[in-house]
């Protein structure tokens, strides 16, 4: 039997948000005696009473029978079933979307699938990600989170709210927990920073981050002042010397691109003026590769302003890679001045940047030591 692929990005988030309303459900249904205590006065400020969200799900998550511990268990029994069942099947049609699988693959772009590829998220920090962006796609779960969160402002799903729909579990829920540090990839690359406590934190996605999940024009996004963007639609100048150059370049990457998870950093030096640059737009313009272009100066401007300068220009540097799926082109390194700082400060950078880019150019006018 043939399997069913997306075709539409649209279609995809669909089932996401079906998995959402059976984890929302399964959270419900263990928590349905509690809910309808009475008593439960701070909830009212939020919503006359949980019917209304039961309406918003639009989900019979509740069965009728929720005052027996026998029945809740029942329900929550059935739900996981019909949770991991329709997880299996939006795995395959996953899986046949991109790999094909033996038939023909489709040509649709999952952006959550890439995002998660890249970042390597676990099932967890997938679950949290597309949690915070049901908001973004139906507005009902703002009364959701609203009344779990029981205040109506808070919106979206707080640290703790996520953690105990995902598993209530003690132990998993503190292990679950730690995935929120501030250096965490969740915090550092996906969510807003926000003062409140950790288990108060709302998970806000990013602007870029929810920009490329909603497969917007890349273009209209803004990029930070000191980041500039070659398109591969842009026809570079014409290379007027070290022709042979650009043949090289792209016979030795185009080998080393078949290396599955292979991560390049390519030097190109020599005298200024001589088409560094130009050399790589030609590579960009031939692969069809975007490519962010990041001045060594600005770099270093950052990282002698300190950490936490230079953390938020990586992250922001970070995104815009992702966002556009492009190759890092660093340019006017010297190596000569503050030899040890810079040496350092280019080490952690390449070292930072080496789960978002596959290729990096490092343009300088003598031979730099990668």
């Amino acid at each position: 039997m043939k399997r069913q692929t997306y075709k539409r990005n649209i279609d995809y988030y669909i089932d996401q948000l079906k998995v959402i309303d059976l984890y929302l459900s399964k959270y419900a249904v263990r928590y349905s005696k509690k809910m309808h205590t009475p008593g439960k006065s701070h909830l009212k400020k939020a919503f006359t009473s949980l019917d209304e969200v039961e309406n918003a799900l639009k989900s019979n998550f509740l069965i009728k029978d929720t005052t027996s511990e026998e029945g809740a268990e029942s329900q929550d029994k059935g739900l996981e079933n019909k949770l991991i069942d329709d997880r299996n099947t939006m795995a395959r049609r996953i899986d046949s979307t991109l790999n094909g699988d033996g038939y023909e693959k489709s040509d649709v772009f999952l952006p959550f699938e890439y995002l998660s590829s890249v970042f390597q998220l676990s099932d967890f920090e997938r679950f949290v990600v597309m949690l915070s962006f049901s908001v973004e796609l139906d507005r009902k779960y703002e009364k959701i989170f609203g009344y779990l969160n029981d205040y109506a402002s808070m919106r979206y799903p707080t640290v703790q709210t996520a953690c105990l729909i995902y598993d209530d579990n003690k132990e998993v829920y503190m292990k679950h927990m730690t995935k929120f540090h501030s250096d965490s990839k969740l915090m550092k690359y996906f969510f807003e920073e926000e003062s409140a406590s950790l288990s108060g934190t709302q998970l806000k996605l990013l602007a870029p981050i929810k920009g490329f999940l909603l497969d917007s024009d890349l273009e209209t996004i803004v990029l930070p002042h000191f980041i500039s963007l070659y398109l591969p639609d842009e026809r570079p100048k014409d290379l007027l010397t070290h022709l042979e150059i650009k043949d090289q370049i792209n016979m030795y990457l185009s080998n080393l691109s078949v290396v599955k998870g292979r991560r390049i950093v390519m030097n190109i030096n020599g005298p200024e003026g001589i088409g560094k640059l130009n050399q790589v737009k030609h590579f960009c313009h031939a692969y069809k590769h975007s490519g962010v272009i990041v001045s060594a100066q600005n770099l270093h401007s950052f990282y002698m302003e300190g950490q936490n300068a230079f953390k938020k220009a990586l992250k922001q540097l970070a995104q815009t890679l992702l966002i556009h799926q492009a190759v890092l082109v660093i340019t006017d390194i010297n190596i000569e001045d503050h030899r040890d700082l810079i040496g350092a400060m280019y080490h952690d950078f390449l070292s930072d940047m080496a789960p978002f880019v596959k290729v990096t150019f490092a343009l300088s006018q003598n031979p730099f030591p990668l």
